[in-house]
């Protein structure tokens, strides 16, 4: 067998197998980078970690009376903001904290605002 077919052999098995184990390993994510499967927190003090432009988790369910810290791990100034504007956290540098406590349930997708391409939800059960 000629050695480049045998390596193109190879280099379609590794296109393959790759992404495969990827999807296999878990990391799900809708189309905004949030994640699928929701994160349950069963504590009344949750924090929710800003990096690399992301929420940390991005897809959390608390219960009614947490209270949720975001913290800001970036150089560049970050915020959460509900997007229907029912609550905000202040600017938040870096390593500066906002937070909010929730005392009603729903569902509340927010974003950064000065990064609004940040997006994720927090949903506030009984």
């Amino acid at each position: 067998m000629p050695m480049i077919i045998v390596i193109g052999a190879i280099l379609i098995a590794v296109l393959v197998a790759v992404p495969a184990a990827i999807l296999l390993a878990g990391g799900s994510s809708d189309s905004d980078g949030r994640d699928a499967t929701p994160t349950v927190i069963d504590q009344q003090r949750v924090t929710i970690n800003i990096r690399d432009f992301k929420f940390d988790p991005s897809n959390v369910i608390v219960t009614v009376g947490s209270t949720v810290t975001w913290v800001n791990h970036d150089n560049a100034p970050h915020d959460a903001t509900d997007d229907d504007d029912a609550w905000k956290t202040e600017r938040l540098d870096q390593e500066g904290r906002g937070a909010v406590t929730f005392d009603e349930p729903g569902e509340y997708d927010y974003h950064c605002s000065i990064h609004p391409y940040m997006k994720a939800t927090l949903s506030v059960a009984e």
